[in-house]
């Protein structure tokens, strides 16, 4: 046996799935996807009583992520990561939100907090209310993921990011 090379049966190390999704994500720039010239952060301000801090925080860092930024801009654009066929079962039991589309709430939240809208005289961005529709839609998703609509205790702000996290990555076709 000596000086033999033996073969091993390779197994794969990654399901079908994973590895579509690797490579669709080589196809997605890490560059910062801002336009505007004035590239300052936006922010966004807290004006509602109830506890939200946690979601805004989960927001507000993946509007900092320029990889996820740019993965987002590219749905639906040119045939990328369109919207997956069975969204209108996805992200809620409640038949009312059924039918949404994370990647796409997401894609205008961005496109509304880089965007060049709302600037001050000397091109600083001006803050978003924490009521803005597009934050709200955002806020609305998460609610009906997690089962805790109306409720208006603390949460983590981790959970919430993996939460709106999942709902962008199973809103878009893969295949």
């Amino acid at each position: 046996m000596r000086g033999q090379t033996r073969h091993r049966q390779c197994i794969p190390l990654k399901t079908w799935s994973q590895r579509c999704k690797d490579r669709h994500a080589t196809r997605i720039l890490s560059d910062w996807p801002i336009a505007r010239p004035n590239k300052a952060s936006r922010g966004i301000h807290r004006i509602r009583d109830n506890n939200e801090c946690f979601r805004l925080a989960a927001i507000q860092s993946l509007l900092h992520l320029p990889k996820f930024m740019n993965w987002i801009l590219t749905h639906n654009e040119n045939g990328n990561f369109p919207c997956h066929p069975d969204i209108m079962k996805r992200h809620s039991a409640h038949e009312n939100w059924q039918g949404v589309c994370a990647a796409c709430s997401f894609k205008k939240l961005i496109r509304r907090y880089w965007g060049n809208g709302k600037l001050c005289a000397d091109g600083q961005p001006r803050p978003l209310a924490g009521n803005h529709v597009d934050i709200r839609r955002i806020h609305t998703l998460d609610d009906n993921i997690s089962g805790m609509v109306g409720a208006v205790q603390q949460q983590d702000a981790e959970e919430c990011q993996s939460r709106l996290l999942e709902a962008c990555r199973d809103s878009v076709d893969y295949e």
